[in-house]
């Protein structure tokens, strides 16, 4: 059992790219994910996508420059799952502030965070493939 199991995770632009991974990731990993972005119909696949594997997911349109969509969000997640543990905004231009769902016990990841997180883990990667090479070369 993960660190994560259980938990409720809200993800902005969560429709393609890495915040469709990072819904798929935590969900085979036992999270409970919210999704948000514009791509509703992206939303709909991904959020099916994870439920026939199991996982738990529901989606929201979400446009995160307007407050009362980011709002609406929020307040579906809350609706759906009873609260929000973990919030990462993909999208990067979150109107309503982090802050405030920080100071509600929320944990916030910024596009910066996930940013320093992926690097992490595809320089780690790169140093692996580095070392098995070296390895096969040399005997």
């Amino acid at each position: 059992m993960s660190g994560i199991q259980d938990k409720v995770v809200a993800i902005t632009g969560a429709s393609s790219g890495i915040g469709a991974a990072t819904a798929r990731l935590l969900a085979r990993r036992g999270a409970r994910v919210m999704l948000g972005a514009r791509g509703i119909g992206r939303l709909d696949a991904l959020a099916r996508e994870i439920t026939e594997a199991g996982g738990t997911a529901h989606y929201q349109a979400l446009d995160v420059v307007r407050p009362a969509s980011m709002q609406n969000f929020i307040d579906e997640a809350q609706a759906v799952f009873g609260r929000i543990d973990i919030l990462i905004d993909n999208a990067g231009a979150m109107a309503t502030a982090p802050a405030r769902l920080a100071d509600a016990g929320v944990t916030v990841f910024s596009p910066e965070d996930l940013a320093r997180a992926v690097g992490a883990i595809f320089e780690f990667a790169e140093v692996d493939t580095e070392m098995e090479t070296l390895a096969t070369a040399t005997g």
